[in-house]
């Protein structure tokens, strides 16, 4: 009976607003995403493994990410990392400081431009722009955390300091020498082509800025 509350509450709280996004939540979409596994294999978990990365599965991480980033949301909060709980705070407090941390680390300062790759749904650029002043536009492969970041940014008076872009942090759409910061958390771990990424951060940063993760 628990779970029945849970799953109702959940349902009620975290689908009520997402009305214009009903393109990308589709019940045709869950089962399309399910039905790939009804017959899987170990030859295609191995061709999943190896094709994800190169672009030519992208239709299974946007249905992976449509389906699951609410449940993350209701379960996590708005920012989908981990944080060191200290004895006297809360799991809220501990990824805030955390994010903090990466701002302090990276030595930014107001009107920054910075890049996060991999924002989910926008928790630790609206913490960190809140923060730092600076302006933070996220990355993500993710269609639907896109739209979720841009809402909530809305909702939060951030529009003018915090934006997201669909793209892929292997190949950056951004200048060389450009942004004043670059930080991913828990993100770069979801690739295999960690030599991109980390190439694509050092391309675009400004001669002495900072990658922070």
């Amino acid at each position: 009976m628990a779970s029945l509350l849970n799953v109702n509450r959940y349902e009620q709280e975290f689908l009520k607003d997402r009305s214009d996004a009903v393109e990308l939540t589709t019940r045709g979409r869950k089962d399309t995403y399910l039905a790939r596994f009804k017959e899987d294999s170990e030859e295609l978990r191995n061709h999943r493994i190896a094709v994800t990365d190169k672009g030519a599965d992208k239709d299974l991480v946007q249905e992976y990410y449509s389906i699951s980033t609410d449940l993350y949301e209701y379960g996590w909060g708005e920012s989908f990392h981990f944080g060191i709980l200290w004895s006297d705070s809360s799991f809220e407090d501990a990824i805030r400081r955390y994010e903090y941390f990466l701002a302090l680390k990276m030595k930014l300062n107001k009107d920054d431009l910075v890049l996060d790759l991999g924002c989910g749904v926008g928790g630790p650029m609206r913490n960190i722009a809140r923060f730092s002043g600076a302006k933070i536009i996220g990355v993500n492969i993710s269609e639907y955390q896109v739209y979720r970041t841009n809402l909530l940014n809305r909702k939060a008076g951030l529009m003018e300091q915090c934006r997201a872009v669909t793209g892929d942090f292997t190949k950056l759409e951004f200048d060389d020498s450009s942004v004043d910061g670059v930080y991913a958390i828990e993100a770069t771990c979801h690739t295999n082509d960690k030599d991109s990424v980390y190439s694509e951060a050092f391309r675009v940063l400004k001669p002495g800025a900072y990658f922070s993760a």
